[in-house]
Protein backbone atom coordinates (compact mmCIF):
# COMPACT_ATOMS: atom_id res chain seq x y z
CA UNK A 1 0.00 0.00 0.00
CA UNK A 2 1.10 3.57 -0.53
CA UNK A 3 1.80 5.97 2.29
CA UNK A 4 -1.38 6.31 4.37
CA UNK A 5 -0.91 10.08 4.67
CA UNK A 6 -1.36 10.43 0.86
CA UNK A 7 -4.62 8.47 0.68
CA UNK A 8 -8.08 9.97 0.75
CA UNK A 9 -10.47 9.22 3.59
CA UNK A 10 -12.53 7.14 1.16
CA UNK A 11 -9.50 4.98 0.29
CA UNK A 12 -8.59 4.47 3.94
CA UNK A 13 -12.14 3.38 4.76
CA UNK A 14 -12.55 1.06 1.77
CA UNK A 15 -9.20 -0.65 2.36
CA UNK A 16 -10.40 -1.94 5.72
CA UNK A 17 -13.09 -4.04 4.00
CA UNK A 18 -11.91 -7.65 3.84
CA UNK A 19 -12.65 -10.07 0.96
CA UNK A 20 -15.06 -12.03 3.17
CA UNK A 21 -17.10 -8.82 3.52
CA UNK A 22 -17.21 -7.91 -0.18
CA UNK A 23 -20.56 -9.56 -0.88
CA UNK A 24 -22.26 -8.04 2.17
CA UNK A 25 -20.86 -4.58 1.36
CA UNK A 26 -22.08 -4.81 -2.23
CA UNK A 27 -25.54 -5.91 -1.08
CA UNK A 28 -25.54 -2.93 1.28
CA UNK A 29 -24.67 -0.57 -1.60
CA UNK A 30 -27.51 -2.00 -3.70
CA UNK A 31 -29.95 -1.61 -0.78
CA UNK A 32 -29.00 2.05 -0.44
CA UNK A 33 -28.47 3.04 -4.07
CA UNK A 34 -30.51 0.62 -6.18
CA UNK A 35 -29.09 -1.34 -9.10
CA UNK A 36 -29.41 1.01 -12.05
CA UNK A 37 -28.24 4.35 -10.68
CA UNK A 38 -25.10 5.88 -9.19
CA UNK A 39 -22.79 3.88 -11.45
CA UNK A 40 -19.83 5.90 -10.17
CA UNK A 41 -20.15 4.37 -6.70
CA UNK A 42 -20.02 0.82 -8.08
CA UNK A 43 -17.23 1.72 -10.51
CA UNK A 44 -15.06 3.29 -7.84
CA UNK A 45 -15.63 0.35 -5.51
CA UNK A 46 -14.73 -2.19 -8.25
CA UNK A 47 -11.51 -0.26 -8.97
CA UNK A 48 -10.58 -0.16 -5.28
CA UNK A 49 -11.56 -3.82 -4.72
CA UNK A 50 -9.10 -4.92 -7.42
CA UNK A 51 -6.31 -3.00 -5.65
CA UNK A 52 -7.17 -4.63 -2.31
CA UNK A 53 -7.16 -8.14 -3.81
CA UNK A 54 -3.86 -7.58 -5.65
CA UNK A 55 -2.26 -6.27 -2.48
CA UNK A 56 -3.42 -9.28 -0.44
CA UNK A 57 -2.13 -11.67 -3.13
CA UNK A 58 1.25 -9.92 -3.22
CA UNK A 59 0.73 -8.78 -6.81
CA UNK A 60 1.88 -5.35 -8.07
CA UNK A 61 -0.73 -2.69 -7.31
CA UNK A 62 -1.47 0.05 -9.83
CA UNK A 63 -2.01 3.25 -7.85
CA UNK A 64 -2.86 5.43 -10.83
CA UNK A 65 -5.72 7.83 -10.09
CA UNK A 66 -9.27 6.69 -10.81
CA UNK A 67 -10.18 7.30 -14.45
CA UNK A 68 -13.10 9.64 -13.65
CA UNK A 69 -12.89 12.94 -11.83
CA UNK A 70 -14.82 12.69 -8.57
CA UNK A 71 -16.32 15.70 -6.81
CA UNK A 72 -15.86 16.39 -3.11
CA UNK A 73 -19.59 15.88 -2.62
CA UNK A 74 -19.37 12.43 -4.24
CA UNK A 75 -16.54 11.38 -1.93
CA UNK A 76 -18.28 12.87 1.11
CA UNK A 77 -21.51 11.01 0.30
CA UNK A 78 -19.59 7.80 -0.33
CA UNK A 79 -17.82 8.19 3.03
CA UNK A 80 -21.20 8.44 4.76
CA UNK A 81 -22.36 5.28 2.99
CA UNK A 82 -19.25 3.37 4.08
CA UNK A 83 -19.55 4.65 7.65
CA UNK A 84 -23.19 3.56 7.66
CA UNK A 85 -22.11 0.06 6.63
CA UNK A 86 -19.54 -0.03 9.45
CA UNK A 87 -22.14 1.08 11.99
CA UNK A 88 -24.51 -1.61 10.78
CA UNK A 89 -21.80 -4.26 11.15
CA UNK A 90 -21.07 -3.03 14.67
CA UNK A 91 -24.75 -3.07 15.70
CA UNK A 92 -25.15 -6.54 14.20
CA UNK A 93 -22.30 -7.79 16.44
CA UNK A 94 -23.59 -6.09 19.61
CA UNK A 95 -26.58 -8.12 20.82
CA UNK A 96 -26.88 -5.98 23.94
CA UNK A 97 -27.15 -2.77 21.94
CA UNK A 98 -29.74 -4.39 19.67
CA UNK A 99 -31.80 -5.29 22.74
CA UNK A 100 -31.59 -1.78 24.17
CA UNK A 101 -32.59 -0.16 20.86
CA UNK A 102 -35.50 -2.58 20.50
CA UNK A 103 -36.68 -1.93 24.07
CA UNK A 104 -36.49 1.78 23.44
CA UNK A 105 -38.70 1.43 20.35
CA UNK A 106 -41.20 -0.85 22.13
CA UNK A 107 -41.56 1.69 24.93
CA UNK A 108 -41.95 4.66 22.58
CA UNK A 109 -44.50 2.76 20.51
CA UNK A 110 -46.33 1.80 23.74
CA UNK A 111 -46.26 -1.94 23.07
CA UNK A 112 -46.36 -2.68 26.80
CA UNK A 113 -47.04 -6.41 26.64
CA UNK A 114 -44.18 -7.09 24.25
CA UNK A 115 -41.88 -4.75 26.18
CA UNK A 116 -41.98 -7.00 29.27
CA UNK A 117 -41.13 -10.08 27.20
CA UNK A 118 -38.27 -8.33 25.44
CA UNK A 119 -36.95 -6.97 28.74
CA UNK A 120 -36.88 -10.42 30.34
CA UNK A 121 -35.07 -11.83 27.32
CA UNK A 122 -32.61 -8.92 27.25
CA UNK A 123 -31.73 -9.23 30.93
CA UNK A 124 -30.94 -12.89 30.32
CA UNK A 125 -28.66 -11.87 27.48
CA UNK A 126 -26.87 -9.39 29.72
CA UNK A 127 -26.01 -12.21 32.12
CA UNK A 128 -24.63 -14.33 29.28
CA UNK A 129 -21.12 -15.60 30.05
CA UNK A 130 -19.74 -14.04 26.87
CA UNK A 131 -20.76 -10.53 27.88
CA UNK A 132 -18.90 -10.04 31.15
CA UNK A 133 -16.48 -7.20 30.64
CA UNK A 134 -15.86 -3.57 31.41
CA UNK A 135 -19.24 -2.39 30.07
CA UNK A 136 -21.63 -5.18 31.09
CA UNK A 137 -22.73 -3.40 34.28
CA UNK A 138 -23.14 -0.12 32.41
CA UNK A 139 -25.39 -1.96 29.97
CA UNK A 140 -27.46 -3.18 32.92
CA UNK A 141 -28.08 0.45 33.84
CA UNK A 142 -29.47 1.12 30.36
CA UNK A 143 -31.84 -1.85 30.67
CA UNK A 144 -32.96 -0.65 34.10
CA UNK A 145 -33.53 2.87 32.82
CA UNK A 146 -35.82 1.59 30.05
CA UNK A 147 -37.73 -0.50 32.60
CA UNK A 148 -37.98 2.44 35.03
CA UNK A 149 -39.57 4.65 32.35
CA UNK A 150 -42.17 1.95 31.69
CA UNK A 151 -42.93 1.49 35.41
CA UNK A 152 -43.34 5.24 35.67
CA UNK A 153 -45.85 5.19 32.81
CA UNK A 154 -47.72 2.30 34.50
CA UNK A 155 -47.71 4.14 37.85
CA UNK A 156 -45.98 1.19 39.56
CA UNK A 157 -44.46 3.20 42.40
CA UNK A 158 -43.17 0.23 44.44
CA UNK A 159 -41.51 -1.14 41.32
CA UNK A 160 -39.95 2.27 40.73
CA UNK A 161 -38.54 2.36 44.29
CA UNK A 162 -37.11 -1.17 43.97
CA UNK A 163 -35.59 -0.44 40.60
CA UNK A 164 -34.07 2.83 41.84
CA UNK A 165 -32.29 0.78 44.53
CA UNK A 166 -31.00 -1.64 41.89
CA UNK A 167 -29.75 1.28 39.80
CA UNK A 168 -27.95 2.73 42.82
CA UNK A 169 -26.27 -0.62 43.57
CA UNK A 170 -25.13 -1.11 39.98
CA UNK A 171 -23.92 2.50 39.81
CA UNK A 172 -21.77 1.85 42.89
CA UNK A 173 -20.29 -1.24 41.24
CA UNK A 174 -19.59 0.70 38.04
CA UNK A 175 -17.95 3.47 40.05
CA UNK A 176 -15.75 1.00 41.96
CA UNK A 177 -14.79 -0.64 38.67
CA UNK A 178 -13.81 2.68 37.10
CA UNK A 179 -11.78 3.80 40.13
CA UNK A 180 -9.85 0.51 40.08
CA UNK A 181 -9.38 0.82 36.32
CA UNK A 182 -8.13 4.39 36.74
CA UNK A 183 -5.74 3.38 39.55
CA UNK A 184 -4.24 0.54 37.48
CA UNK A 185 -3.71 2.75 34.43
CA UNK A 186 -2.12 5.60 36.35
CA UNK A 187 0.16 3.38 38.40
CA UNK A 188 1.31 1.30 35.43
CA UNK A 189 1.56 4.16 32.94
CA UNK A 190 2.72 6.78 35.45
CA UNK A 191 0.96 9.67 33.72
CA UNK A 192 -0.26 11.60 36.78
CA UNK A 193 -1.02 11.37 40.49
CA UNK A 194 -3.94 9.22 41.58
CA UNK A 195 -6.80 11.18 43.17
CA UNK A 196 -10.07 9.18 43.22
CA UNK A 197 -13.30 10.96 44.14
CA UNK A 198 -13.77 8.69 47.15
CA UNK A 199 -11.19 7.24 49.49
CA UNK A 200 -9.46 4.43 47.62
CA UNK A 201 -8.95 2.36 50.77
CA UNK A 202 -12.66 2.68 51.56
CA UNK A 203 -13.53 1.28 48.12
CA UNK A 204 -11.22 -1.69 48.69
CA UNK A 205 -12.88 -2.30 52.07
CA UNK A 206 -16.36 -2.16 50.52
CA UNK A 207 -15.36 -4.76 47.95
CA UNK A 208 -13.73 -6.93 50.62
CA UNK A 209 -16.90 -6.76 52.70
CA UNK A 210 -18.85 -8.45 49.87
CA UNK A 211 -15.86 -10.27 48.35
CA UNK A 212 -17.71 -13.52 47.63
CA UNK A 213 -20.44 -11.64 45.73
CA UNK A 214 -17.86 -9.80 43.63
CA UNK A 215 -15.90 -12.97 42.96
CA UNK A 216 -19.03 -14.82 41.87
CA UNK A 217 -21.21 -12.17 40.20
CA UNK A 218 -18.85 -9.32 39.21
CA UNK A 219 -15.72 -11.05 37.98
CA UNK A 220 -14.76 -8.04 35.90
CA UNK A 221 -14.51 -5.89 39.05
CA UNK A 222 -12.93 -8.70 41.08
CA UNK A 223 -10.07 -9.14 38.60
CA UNK A 224 -9.38 -5.39 38.65
CA UNK A 225 -9.40 -5.56 42.46
CA UNK A 226 -6.78 -8.34 42.42
CA UNK A 227 -4.56 -6.45 39.97
CA UNK A 228 -4.92 -3.21 41.97
CA UNK A 229 -3.78 -5.05 45.12
CA UNK A 230 -0.76 -6.41 43.25
CA UNK A 231 0.29 -2.89 42.34
CA UNK A 232 -0.67 -1.19 45.60
CA UNK A 233 1.17 -3.67 47.84
CA UNK A 234 3.97 -4.41 45.34
CA UNK A 235 3.31 -8.10 45.73
CA UNK A 236 5.52 -10.99 44.67
CA UNK A 237 5.66 -12.96 41.45
CA UNK A 238 3.82 -15.79 43.23
CA UNK A 239 0.92 -13.41 43.95
CA UNK A 240 1.03 -12.41 40.31
CA UNK A 241 0.72 -16.08 39.33
CA UNK A 242 -2.35 -16.40 41.58
CA UNK A 243 -4.06 -13.57 39.67
CA UNK A 244 -3.21 -15.26 36.38
CA UNK A 245 -4.55 -18.56 37.71
CA UNK A 246 -7.89 -16.86 38.47
CA UNK A 247 -7.93 -15.33 34.99
CA UNK A 248 -7.25 -18.70 33.39
CA UNK A 249 -10.08 -20.36 35.31
CA UNK A 250 -12.59 -17.64 34.43
CA UNK A 251 -11.48 -16.56 30.96
CA UNK A 252 -14.66 -17.93 29.34
CA UNK A 253 -16.72 -15.67 31.61
CA UNK A 254 -14.99 -12.51 30.39
CA UNK A 255 -15.00 -10.75 27.02
CA UNK A 256 -11.88 -10.89 24.79
CA UNK A 257 -11.52 -7.11 25.17
CA UNK A 258 -11.54 -7.42 28.93
CA UNK A 259 -9.08 -10.33 28.88
CA UNK A 260 -6.81 -8.13 26.78
CA UNK A 261 -6.90 -5.36 29.40
CA UNK A 262 -6.37 -7.82 32.27
CA UNK A 263 -3.46 -9.68 30.66
CA UNK A 264 -1.83 -6.45 29.48
CA UNK A 265 -2.01 -5.11 33.05
CA UNK A 266 -0.41 -8.31 34.35
CA UNK A 267 2.36 -8.08 31.76
CA UNK A 268 2.98 -4.41 32.53
CA UNK A 269 3.19 -5.17 36.25
CA UNK A 270 5.62 -8.01 35.54
CA UNK A 271 7.78 -5.59 33.53
CA UNK A 272 8.15 -3.43 36.64
CA UNK A 273 8.35 -6.31 39.11
CA UNK A 274 10.68 -8.76 37.44
CA UNK A 275 14.39 -8.17 37.42
CA UNK A 276 15.52 -9.19 33.93
CA UNK A 277 18.41 -11.00 35.63
CA UNK A 278 15.98 -13.35 37.43
CA UNK A 279 15.47 -16.04 34.82
CA UNK A 280 13.27 -18.16 37.07
CA UNK A 281 10.67 -15.40 37.52
CA UNK A 282 10.99 -14.41 33.88
CA UNK A 283 10.18 -17.96 32.76
CA UNK A 284 7.12 -18.05 35.03
CA UNK A 285 5.64 -14.91 33.54
CA UNK A 286 6.65 -15.89 30.02
CA UNK A 287 4.88 -19.20 30.50
CA UNK A 288 1.64 -17.32 31.19
CA UNK A 289 1.59 -15.74 27.79
CA UNK A 290 2.69 -18.87 25.96
CA UNK A 291 -0.34 -20.55 27.51
CA UNK A 292 -2.60 -17.61 26.59
CA UNK A 293 -1.45 -17.94 22.97
CA UNK A 294 -1.84 -21.72 22.99
CA UNK A 295 -5.46 -21.41 24.12
CA UNK A 296 -6.26 -19.11 21.21
CA UNK A 297 -7.04 -16.06 23.35
CA UNK A 298 -4.66 -13.88 21.34
CA UNK A 299 -6.63 -14.71 18.19
CA UNK A 300 -9.78 -13.28 19.79
CA UNK A 301 -8.16 -9.98 20.83
CA UNK A 302 -8.86 -7.32 18.17
CA UNK A 303 -5.62 -5.37 18.58
CA UNK A 304 -2.43 -5.24 20.66
CA UNK A 305 -0.89 -2.27 22.36
CA UNK A 306 2.51 -1.83 20.66
CA UNK A 307 4.57 -1.75 23.87
CA UNK A 308 2.86 -4.86 25.22
CA UNK A 309 3.42 -6.67 21.92
CA UNK A 310 7.09 -5.68 21.95
CA UNK A 311 7.48 -6.65 25.62
CA UNK A 312 6.22 -10.14 24.89
CA UNK A 313 8.50 -10.30 21.83
CA UNK A 314 11.54 -9.19 23.85
CA UNK A 315 10.68 -11.64 26.66
CA UNK A 316 10.83 -14.44 24.10
CA UNK A 317 14.33 -13.26 23.13
CA UNK A 318 15.50 -13.22 26.74
CA UNK A 319 14.18 -16.78 27.13
CA UNK A 320 15.87 -17.62 23.80
CA UNK A 321 12.58 -18.79 22.29
CA UNK A 322 13.18 -17.31 18.84
CA UNK A 323 10.56 -19.51 17.18
CA UNK A 324 7.84 -17.96 19.32
CA UNK A 325 9.19 -14.48 18.59
CA UNK A 326 8.89 -15.22 14.86
CA UNK A 327 5.38 -16.55 15.39
CA UNK A 328 4.36 -13.33 17.14
CA UNK A 329 5.52 -11.22 14.19
CA UNK A 330 4.13 -13.53 11.52
CA UNK A 331 0.76 -14.26 13.09
CA UNK A 332 -0.12 -11.24 15.23
CA UNK A 333 1.65 -8.13 13.87
CA UNK A 334 -1.47 -7.34 11.81
CA UNK A 335 -3.21 -6.60 15.13
CA UNK A 336 -0.94 -3.57 15.66
CA UNK A 337 -2.40 -0.19 14.67
CA UNK A 338 -0.79 1.48 11.67
CA UNK A 339 0.88 4.48 13.37
CA UNK A 340 3.33 2.64 15.72
CA UNK A 341 3.18 -0.51 13.58
CA UNK A 342 6.28 0.28 11.49
CA UNK A 343 8.59 1.12 14.41
CA UNK A 344 7.65 -2.01 16.35
CA UNK A 345 8.06 -4.29 13.34
CA UNK A 346 11.34 -2.66 12.33
CA UNK A 347 12.90 -3.37 15.73
CA UNK A 348 11.43 -6.89 15.82
CA UNK A 349 12.59 -7.71 12.30
CA UNK A 350 16.06 -6.31 12.95
CA UNK A 351 16.39 -8.56 16.00
CA UNK A 352 15.18 -11.55 13.96
CA UNK A 353 17.54 -10.72 11.09
CA UNK A 354 20.42 -10.76 13.55
CA UNK A 355 19.39 -14.16 14.90
CA UNK A 356 19.20 -15.54 11.34
CA UNK A 357 22.67 -14.19 10.57
CA UNK A 358 21.39 -11.54 8.13
CA UNK A 359 23.71 -8.88 9.52
CA UNK A 360 23.54 -6.47 6.59
CA UNK A 361 19.73 -6.48 6.60
CA UNK A 362 19.69 -5.91 10.37
CA UNK A 363 22.16 -3.05 10.15
CA UNK A 364 20.29 -1.39 7.27
CA UNK A 365 17.09 -1.34 9.36
CA UNK A 366 18.74 -0.21 12.59
CA UNK A 367 20.91 2.59 11.18
CA UNK A 368 17.92 4.54 9.87
CA UNK A 369 15.61 3.68 12.77
CA UNK A 370 14.54 6.48 15.15
CA UNK A 371 12.24 5.17 17.88
CA UNK A 372 10.89 7.17 20.80
CA UNK A 373 9.91 4.30 23.10
CA UNK A 374 12.62 3.65 25.71
CA UNK A 375 12.40 -0.14 25.69
CA UNK A 376 12.48 -0.37 21.90
CA UNK A 377 15.35 2.12 21.74
CA UNK A 378 17.48 0.07 24.14
CA UNK A 379 16.82 -3.20 22.30
CA UNK A 380 17.46 -1.62 18.89
CA UNK A 381 20.77 -0.09 19.98
CA UNK A 382 21.95 -3.25 21.75
CA UNK A 383 21.11 -5.26 18.63
CA UNK A 384 23.11 -2.77 16.55
CA UNK A 385 26.07 -3.28 18.92
CA UNK A 386 25.87 -7.04 18.36
CA UNK A 387 25.69 -6.53 14.59
CA UNK A 388 28.79 -4.29 14.64
CA UNK A 389 30.65 -6.83 16.77
CA UNK A 390 29.84 -9.76 14.46
CA UNK A 391 30.70 -7.70 11.35
CA UNK A 392 34.08 -6.78 12.96
CA UNK A 393 33.17 -3.09 12.74
CA UNK A 394 34.62 -2.68 16.21
CA UNK A 395 35.66 0.98 16.23
CA UNK A 396 32.11 2.22 16.55
CA UNK A 397 31.23 0.03 19.52
CA UNK A 398 32.65 2.13 22.35
CA UNK A 399 30.97 5.37 21.27
CA UNK A 400 27.61 3.63 20.75
CA UNK A 401 27.89 1.94 24.16
CA UNK A 402 28.54 5.35 25.77
CA UNK A 403 25.52 6.80 23.95
CA UNK A 404 23.29 4.05 25.36
CA UNK A 405 24.65 4.61 28.91
CA UNK A 406 23.95 8.34 28.76
CA UNK A 407 20.49 7.72 27.30
CA UNK A 408 19.52 5.35 30.13
CA UNK A 409 20.86 7.77 32.72
CA UNK A 410 18.64 10.54 31.33
CA UNK A 411 15.44 8.53 31.16
CA UNK A 412 13.26 8.25 34.29
CA UNK A 413 11.53 5.22 32.77
CA UNK A 414 14.73 3.16 33.12
CA UNK A 415 14.81 1.74 36.64
CA UNK A 416 18.07 1.29 38.54
CA UNK A 417 18.11 -2.50 38.19
CA UNK A 418 17.73 -2.41 34.41
CA UNK A 419 20.33 0.34 34.04
CA UNK A 420 22.78 -1.66 36.16
CA UNK A 421 22.11 -4.91 34.30
CA UNK A 422 22.37 -3.39 30.80
CA UNK A 423 25.41 -1.45 32.00
CA UNK A 424 27.19 -4.74 32.75
CA UNK A 425 26.40 -5.98 29.25
CA UNK A 426 27.80 -2.77 27.74
CA UNK A 427 30.97 -3.10 29.82
CA UNK A 428 31.52 -6.69 28.66
CA UNK A 429 30.69 -5.72 25.08
CA UNK A 430 33.37 -3.01 24.99
CA UNK A 431 35.92 -5.33 26.60
CA UNK A 432 35.12 -8.13 24.16
CA UNK A 433 35.60 -5.75 21.23
CA UNK A 434 38.95 -4.60 22.68
CA UNK A 435 40.10 -8.20 23.15
CA UNK A 436 39.03 -8.99 19.59
CA UNK A 437 40.95 -6.01 18.20
CA UNK A 438 44.07 -6.84 20.24
CA UNK A 439 44.30 -10.51 19.32
CA UNK A 440 42.91 -11.83 22.58
CA UNK A 441 44.80 -9.59 24.98
CA UNK A 442 42.97 -9.38 28.35
CA UNK A 443 40.76 -12.44 27.72
CA UNK A 444 41.85 -14.33 30.84
CA UNK A 445 41.04 -11.37 33.09
CA UNK A 446 37.73 -10.94 31.28
CA UNK A 447 36.89 -14.61 31.89
CA UNK A 448 37.68 -14.27 35.62
CA UNK A 449 35.45 -11.24 35.86
CA UNK A 450 32.65 -12.91 33.87
CA UNK A 451 32.66 -15.99 36.12
CA UNK A 452 32.03 -13.79 39.16
CA UNK A 453 28.81 -12.43 37.67
CA UNK A 454 25.68 -14.34 38.61
CA UNK A 455 23.51 -12.80 35.92
CA UNK A 456 23.02 -9.70 33.79
CA UNK A 457 21.23 -8.59 30.63
CA UNK A 458 22.02 -10.85 27.62
CA UNK A 459 24.60 -12.81 29.61
CA UNK A 460 24.28 -15.83 27.31
CA UNK A 461 25.34 -13.77 24.28
CA UNK A 462 28.44 -12.53 26.12
CA UNK A 463 29.23 -16.09 27.23
CA UNK A 464 29.01 -17.39 23.65
CA UNK A 465 31.27 -14.65 22.28
CA UNK A 466 33.77 -15.12 25.10
CA UNK A 467 34.01 -18.84 24.32
CA UNK A 468 34.51 -18.05 20.61
CA UNK A 469 37.47 -15.79 21.36
CA UNK A 470 38.98 -18.27 23.84
CA UNK A 471 38.95 -21.00 21.19
CA UNK A 472 40.90 -18.72 18.86
CA UNK A 473 43.41 -17.10 21.20
CA UNK A 474 43.81 -19.34 24.30
CA UNK A 475 45.34 -22.77 23.81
Amino acid sequence: MVNASKKSKTDLLLETIQPKEFMNFERYLVSKLGRSHNIDYYGYWSWKKEQILNSLKGKPVDYKPYEHTLSRKFLSDFNKLIEGYFMGVSVERDKQLQSILLLNEMRKRKVDKLFSDYLKKSKGLNKNKLLKGLISDITSLRFNFEEYILLNALNDEQGMVNLAGDICHITEIVYFQNVLFNFINIKLLGSSSFEPCLNFEMILQRIEKDISDYEKNHKNVYVLYLIALLIKDNKSVNDLMNVVSYLNKNEKLLTPEYLKIAYESVLRFSMFKINVDNMEDLKKVYGIFKEVERKGIMNKIPNFQPLVFFSLFSFSFLINDINFAEKLVTKYSSKLFCVPHDDVLSVCNAMLYYERGKLNSAKALLIKLRVKNVSMYIYSRLTLLKVLYDKNELRGIMSLADTIKHYMNRKDEVNEELEHSVGKFLSFMTNLSLAKRKSGRGLMQLRERFDLEKSFFMKKWVSDKLVELEKIYIQ
